[in-house]
């Protein structure tokens, strides 16, 4: 699987044509462009000849062939099917779109299929969140004052700073299922879910995976923790908007990734107690641009064992003996296609 970027043949013309070229946001655009290694590149040329033709006299488009050969596939009829839900269902789950809508286009497209779609009118807002020149993507959890805002993540809140489109969550944290005295699920994962599923699609299902493989001690019922999750996110997202599956099963990392975010944190995501206080280890939180070429091969791997992972497991059948639930009620999530 690769990530896909892309690109409508006009939109590097008429970015060229409209930016400032001393903008900070534009320069790791440019360095973006230039590192393609594992991005498929789809452009509305009606042949691979047209796209070559084109780079010739398109120094950022140009870009892309750096570096030597990419993964090219023309798609001429690309931006008709941008409106179709079939069109979201294919391909890889990472998707982020270069295009010449306007920004009102772009929005409503955010908000039905929880894409991004980058345009010369929006180019600064839309690369802003996500350039690598950000200086606050890596933040500690805590309350001190004498850090500045930027550098500390104090509640579920802080993850509006980071707010973007989402067609696919999935959280992969061993105690992010655990109720304990002083901490719960409802106060973490349900705020943590709320927050990030504010731009979840209209038009497609949210889909929600959580690997956990909780302490045996603990003794969690995924069936269970599924119902008293589900009845928290009927409230918030509608009972037909979205699906969630657990997994029981993690790898040592703590991480949430989305299509186009991945949340790395030293230790489990439970960051607050009952009464709303951080709980006392302080841990870093860093938030990563998937197709960022540092991270991109790094993300499609881990997501390779996962999926090898999930393959494997299996659910006792229903005459068996004792019951043996492994994932409850599936295992399919678009980042594991």
């Amino acid at each position: 699987m690769n990530m896909e970027l892309i690109i409508d043949s006009g939109f590097t013309k008429s970015l060229i044509n409209n930016i400032d070229f001393e903008s900070e946001h534009f320069s790791d655009f440019q360095r973006f462009l230039s590192r393609t290694s594992n991005l498929k590149v789809i452009t509305n040329h009606r042949t691979i000849e047209e796209f070559a033709e084109q780079i010739k006299s398109d120094p950022l488009l140009e870009l892309l062939i750096n570096h030597g050969p990419i993964d090219h596939t023309p798609d001429p009829d690309f931006p008709v099917n941008f409106v179709k839900r079939e069109y979201y269902q294919k391909g890889s789950p990472f998707k982020l779109f270069l295009t010449t809508l306007d920004t009102d286009k772009c929005e409503t497209l955010c908000e039905n299929f929880g894409y991004d779609y980058v345009s010369t009118e929006n180019f600064d807002v839309k690369w802003g969140l996500y350039s690598e020149e950000r200086q606050d993507t890596k933040r500690k959890v805590t309350n001190n004052k004498k850090l500045s805002r930027q550098q500390r993540f104090d509640s579920w809140a802080s993850l509006q700073e980071f707010s973007h489109p989402v067609s696919s969550i999935l959280i992969n944290d061993s105690y992010i299922l655990i109720d304990q005295p002083n901490q719960s699920i409802k106060d973490n994962l349900i705020k943590l879910l709320l927050e990030l599923s504010q731009r979840a699609p209209k038009s497609i299902p949210l889909e929600i995976i959580i690997f956990s493989d909780p302490p045996a001690k603990f003794q969690v019922n995924f069936k269970q923790k599924h119902v008293k999750i589900t009845a928290e996110l009927d409230a918030i997202l509608g009972k037909k908007n979205y699906t969630l599956n657990l997994i029981k099963y993690s790898s040592h990392s703590r991480f949430i990734l989305t299509n186009y975010f991945l949340i790395r944190c030293e230790n489990s995501f439970n960051f607050f107690r009952n009464d709303g206080k951080l709980m006392s280890d302080n841990p870093r939180i860093e938030f990563l641009f998937v197709f960022s070429p540092k991270e991109r091969s790094l993300i499609l791997d881990d997501l390779h064992e996962l999926k090898a992972k999930v393959a494997k497991l299996e659910n006792s059948s229903d005459d068996a003996a004792f019951e043996i639930v492994n994932y409850f009620p599936g295992k399919e999530n678009r980042l594991l296609m």
